[in-house]
């Protein structure tokens, strides 16, 4: 993405692509609250206190809720459902980035050939490993006799939900949208 220069909106420097937040801001307020989930600490936990209200403001109500359901199965220790909440959620915000913030119409179209077409496009090598990484966990958690770990859920639960800050906080506003071709 190309875009204009703002400022993050808690230390005030310049950032570039349109961020909210500068990489440090961005780990400083959100991911290490992200990092710390635990069951001990989900309990009632919400978005609005993992986001700030500028990264929620884009985020629909479907994936706020998914995300809060998240939350409830890593209180309730349900380990395979953190899997299967984590890659429902990981697969709305790649195909909702690049539906939103590519304009390329991907509803139908399975993560494998998104993460294609964002290689196509020139996406940095280490996202598409990290992509494809994901959506091969994905894909294990459909299967029907795959369980997985507290160790595994949480740390699945934890990369997504750390994708979700990176995906909203680096969303374009609409005037300086562009699409890569």
């Amino acid at each position: 993405m190309i875009g204009i220069d703002s400022p993050c909106q808690y230390c005030h420097f310049a950032v570039q692509d349109n961020s909210y937040l500068c990489p440090t801001c961005l780990y400083e307020h959100v991911i290490r609250k992200i990092l710390t989930i635990k069951p001990s600490t989900a309990e009632n936990m919400q978005c609005a206190y993992l986001f700030p209200d500028f990264l929620l403001a884009d985020m629909d109500d479907f994936l706020i809720k998914d995300i809060e359901e998240l939350l409830g199965c890593i209180y309730a220790e349900l380990w395979t459902a953190i899997a299967l909440m984590s890659s429902r959620i990981f697969e709305q915000v790649l195909k909702n980035h690049m539906k939103l913030n590519m304009n390329i119409d991907v509803d139908e179209e399975v993560l494998g050939g998104c993460i294609k077409r964002l290689e196509k496009q020139g996406a940095p090598a280490n996202l598409i490993v990290a992509l494809t990484e994901l959506r091969e966990t994905r894909n294990d958690a459909m299967h029907a006799n795959k369980r997985f770990s507290p160790a595994d859920s949480l740390e699945l639960s934890r990369k997504v939900l750390s994708l979700v800050a990176s995906v909203y906080n680096y969303r374009p506003k609409p005037d300086t949208m562009i699409t890569l071709a």
